[in-house]
């Protein structure tokens, strides 16, 4: 699913708006996630990521 993501990006940033509706849309709502997450939510991410990995060991 990342490297789906990677790939439309890439196509995005080579060709333009002239990439297709699709690719514009899933960029469209990657810049919109992408400026809903405040940074409470990445602390919030990274501590819990933390744990995890601490918990893993």
């Amino acid at each position: 699913m990342a490297l789906l993501l990677v790939v439309l990006v890439l196509v995005y940033l080579l060709l333009g708006e002239a990439s297709g509706d699709y690719v514009v849309s899933v960029m469209t709502n990657v810049s919109l996630l992408i400026s809903a997450v405040t940074p409470q939510a990445i602390i919030g991410l990274a501590l819990i990521a933390a744990v995890v990995a601490y918990l893993r060991r």
